[in-house]
């Protein structure tokens, strides 16, 4: 748990869309890295789970492109971690949002199938991770997230311990 919200990092490749879908079936959302402190979290995530892979986060611009919004349907605001020329929907098509390189990169929604990071807070999960889980700098985490049961293989700081 990092400042109230667990978090889990999925290495099955979906598309935005059906990304989105398997958080909520989980109870949550894709995950809104807000901050440069939550964003650098993120990256640790995911690099725990795959260090090759991209992977896709609550950030669209559906709406209305150039006006990108949050899965709960805030505003960007005035933080950011694009890359560079990003972002530039390429082919007019690009409006979904995924860590490239550990920086941001907006994609296609409905094409390009990645990883996905998922967030929610215990109460909608029903508590933190349960065992077997092991401890590395205050983090827990599931020892085999790849082979969890779904709703397992939360990473979590505080108290998750």
């Amino acid at each position: 748990m990092r400042l109230g919200i667990c978090y889990k990092a999925f290495d099955t490749r979906k598309t935005w869309n059906e990304a989105a879908a398997a958080c909520g079936e989980d109870g949550g959302t894709l995950t809104m890295p807000r901050d440069t402190e939550t964003n650098a979290f993120l990256i640790s995530l995911y690099k725990s789970v795959s260090d090759s892979m991209n992977f896709l986060f609550g950030l669209h611009d559906r709406r209305e492109e150039g006006l990108f919004e949050w899965v709960d349907g805030s505003a960007l605001g005035t933080y950011n971690s694009w890359g560079p020329r990003e972002p530039n929907n390429a082919g007019g098509f690009e409006d979904c949002v995924r860590y490239h390189n550990d920086k941001w990169n907006d994609g296609r929604c409905d094409y390009w199938p990645a990883g996905f990071i998922c967030h929610s807070v215990p109460a909608q999960w029903e508590g933190c991770p349960r065992p077997p889980l092991y401890a590395f700098m205050n983090v827990a985490v599931q020892t085999n997230p790849r082979s969890a049961p779904p709703g397992a293989g939360w990473t979590s700081e505080a108290l998750c311990r």
